[in-house]
C-alpha cells in the first residue's frame, strides 16, 4: 500500500533544494529493516534525494515502538547537525522540539494514528502548536 504514495510535495522540495545546495538529506524511517531494499526503489523511483537512510531493528531495540524516530534522531545529532525534522507524528514532533531541533509537524496522516485509537498525542500537539 505504501509504494502507491507520492512524496509530500513540500518535503520533497525541501529535499531536492538541500541535495542541489550540497547538504546531505538523511532520512529516518521506522518501518522494519526488511523493507529497505522496497524503500530505496520507491525513494529513487520518485526521485528523493537521500544521503543516509536511518532504520531501527525493531527486534534488538530497546526502546518502544514510538520512540524508534526519537532514538534514530538522536544517533542522527551525533553526526550531523539537522537544520529541520519533518514528521507526521505527534510524539516524533514533540520529541523532536524537546531535543532543541527545528521540527515540522505535517499534517495528513492523521487516520493512521486514530485508527489505532491514539488521541491523546493530537491532544498534546496541539498543546504544543497552539
Amino acid at each position: 500500500k505504501c509504494d502507491q504514495f507520492e512524496p509530500r510535495a513540500t518535503e520533497h522540495a525541501l529535499a531536492l533544494e538541500a541535495a542541489a545546495n550540497g547538504v546531505d538529506v538523511v532520512i529516518a524511517t521506522a518501518r522494519p529493516c526488511w523493507t529497505v531494499p522496497k524503500t530505496f526503489q520507491w525513494l529513487k523511483r520518485h526521485n528523493v534525494p537521500v544521503s543516509r537512510l536511518y532504520v531501527k531493528n525493531r527486534k534488538n531495540c530497546t526502546v518502544a515502538p514510538h520512540d524508534l524516530k526519537t532514538d534514530m534522531l538522536r544517533d542522527i545529532l551525533q553526526t550531523y547537525t539537522v537544520e529541520s525534522f519533518h514528521d507526521d507524528s505527534p510524539w516524533n514532533y514533540a520529541a523532536a522540539k524537546a531535543l532543541g531541533v527545528n521540527a515540522v509537524y505535517v499534517p495528513g496522516n492523521e487516520d493512521y494514528w486514530v485508527d489505532r485509537g491514539i488521541r491523546e498525542g493530537w491532544n498534546h500537539l496541539f498543546q504544543l502548536t497552539n
